[in-house]
């Protein structure tokens, strides 16, 4: 059985993307769909609706496929409530660890493989990477709180986690190190890096993401 956790509420891009020709509304519950899309594969997932930060979980898992981190916040709920349940030789797959606006995730992970608890295994086009867990966390390690560490350690987690890879993986990390940089209030810098990234990275993909920091960061300069 897989369990599958969303919100299930869609919104304005989803359905102009996709959930339009279904009849949905922005607002409304997307799982009938979900559930129609799976057609006979539907009997082996069950869906649980609502905001994953509510959720709990108490059995083992072997397999953690992750496609929510939106947050510091999220990260840490779902460290906290579904890693400590992961054993020697259960997988875990982000979908989005190689993306340029989420910190945490790379930060996080880069602690946890340096700390023996996990070790990188596959890089999947265009931005999911899977774990082996080698080691259960602790928890010291459950309770750690991403968000708090010092600037330097994270800008640290960062590098070493973007010096695992190359071509346009290694800058769109690079990159995550300017959204952390602006997190801490020093946006001027954070763009000074982007450019500095952007100069060393001639891919589509780089570009696309520089658009997006730098949207991103001109949000987080104070209003005049």
């Amino acid at each position: 059985m897989v369990d599958s956790y969303d919100l299930f509420v869609a919104n304005q891009y989803m359905v102009d993307h996709s959930l339009a020709r279904y009849g949905v509304k922005s607002g409304e519950s997307f799982e009938p769909v979900f559930l129609e899309l799976l057609a006979d594969d539907s009997r082996w997932v069950k869906a649980h609706a609502g905001d994953l930060r509510a959720k709990t979980w108490s059995s083992p898992i072997s397999l953690l496929y992750v496609d929510i981190l939106w947050g510091w916040d999220i990260n840490k709920h779902v460290i906290q409530t579904f890693y400590r349940h992961l054993s020697v030789g259960s997988w875990l797959i982000h979908q989005d660890f190689v993306y340029s606006l989420y910190p945490w995730l790379p930060v996080s992970m880069e602690y946890f493989v340096q700390s023996g608890y996990f070790s990188y295994q596959h890089f999947g086009e265009h931005s999911t990477v899977s774990f082996r867990c080698e080691r259960a966390l602790d928890e010291e390690a459950l309770e750690m709180d991403f968000q708090l560490l010092a600037d330097e350690h994270k800008r640290a987690l960062l590098k070493q986690a973007s010096a695992r890879f190359v071509g346009y993986p290694r800058a769109l990390l690079e990159l995550a190190i300017a959204t952390s940089m602006a997190e801490q209030g020093q946006t001027e810098e954070a763009f000074q890096h982007v450019a500095e990234v952007q100069s060393r990275h001639a891919h589509p993909f780089v570009s696309h993401h520089v658009q997006m920091v730098e949207g991103w960061l001109e949000s987080q300069r104070p209003v005049p």
